[in-house]
């Protein structure tokens, strides 16, 4: 039988009422009590083991399960890819309660994307691979932004030299799956984190007005912003090209666009 507790003298709660099973794992959370023992016992999932059968989803209400667990640390984007390559047969019980909020949001987002499931998960690693061979070889020499969309590369930033530009192009080249390599790395000093920071500012602005506008699939361009400039990725026709470009124009810090995308017709 799964045992409640509220205001654990060490603070770990937080005030948080929590419902644990015999195992002492978390199976409910909410900032509000249930109201009676019915309600606590239909919000417990005590089920256990991959199958999850025994857990009776009509009866579930309130916010989704929460559950400690030590993998919570890993890329979020790729556990969501992987979350929904899974067979939906697979899926019961607790697992369609625990199917909601920020995964099932990236679930939306993955299903409307035109790069298939397995690119996806590609870009991701080539991000990965890259940033990690190049920290490897230049430690924080270097700042440099290396963006992966249907395994085509976009490398950002700045370096002290054209060889040091070059070599680093080299490195994501090598890596496994990479197509192709726009390099606009800027040689010069490295921007200060406050110079970046507001790059982050316009590019959260221009995807903001995409969405707003609605005469695309947002999620269909990536945006990234390096000292002012914005560069836009995606698998897009010529006319979400056209339509994505003026909307960045026309937004507030943008000082150029350069266009990356691949085009469908």
């Amino acid at each position: 039988m799964a045992s409640a507790e509220q205001g654990d003298t060490a603070g770990l709660w937080n005030g948080r009422y929590r419902i644990l099973d015999n195992e002492g794992i978390v199976v409910y959370e909410s900032f509000a009590t249930p109201l009676d023992e019915k309600s606590k016992g239909a919000r417990a999932c005590p089920c256990r083991g991959p199958s999850m059968d025994r857990c009776d989803t009509a009866n579930l209400s309130g916010p989704p399960l929460i559950r400690e667990d030590p993998m919570q640390n890993l890329n979020l984007k790729l556990l969501a890819v992987v979350f929904f390559l899974l067979p939906f047969p697979f899926l019961s019980g607790c697992a369609v309660v625990a199917a909601t909020g920020a995964a099932a949001g990236t679930g939306l987002a993955i299903s409307e994307d035109r790069r298939t499931s397995g690119t996806m998960v590609q870009d991701e690693s080539i991000e990965f691979k890259s940033n990690r061979r190049i920290k490897e070889k230049f430690s924080r020499k270097v700042h440099v932004e290396v963006t992966s969309f249907n395994r085509h590369v976009l490398l950002t930033g700045e370096t002290a030299s054209a060889a040091v530009k070059n070599e680093i192009e080299d490195i994501v080249r090598a890596v496994e799956g990479v197509r192709d390599v726009t390099n606009k790395i800027a040689v010069g000093e490295v921007r200060p984190l406050t110079a970046r920071s507001h790059d982050a500012w316009i590019t959260s602005k221009v995807k903001g007005r995409f969405v707003n506008e609605g005469l695309f699939q947002a999620n269909h361009v990536k945006v990234v912003t390096e000292n002012g400039v914005v560069y836009l990725m995606g698998l897009v026709d010529r006319e979400e090209a056209q339509s994505a470009v003026k909307i960045a124009k026309a937004t507030d810090g943008v000082r150029d666009i350069m266009q990356v995308f691949e085009y469908l017709d």
